[in-house]
């Protein structure tokens, strides 16, 4: 089976405050079926920094706080294909 990963990339910056960002989104099967309990990584491309989370029972993951630059995000699932969108920004005043 394959995994479909849609993605959202936000990133925020507040006066006197460090500025940071965060990617979230919703793992779906083909049949548009939520894919709970994958491994979603998320990796800066210019560093190799990554952190992995779990998809909620809806499918649902969240990294908060991550540091502007260029990523990489992973899924992984016994039984699916590894799904991987790459390059996405998280840019200052996005």
């Amino acid at each position: 089976m394959k995994i479909v990963l849609l993605v959202l990339a936000i990133a925020t910056a507040a006066l006197g405050q460090v500025s940071t960002g965060s990617i979230f989104g919703t793992i779906q099967d083909e049949s548009g079926g939520a894919v709970s309990a994958a491994e979603v990584t998320a990796e800066r491309e210019a560093t190799g920094f990554a952190r992995s989370v779990l998809t909620s029972g809806s499918g649902a993951y969240r990294f908060e706080e991550l540091a502007p630059g260029i990523y990489s995000i992973r899924v992984r699932r016994e039984g699916f294909r590894m799904a991987v969108a790459q390059h996405i920004a998280i840019e200052v005043n996005q």
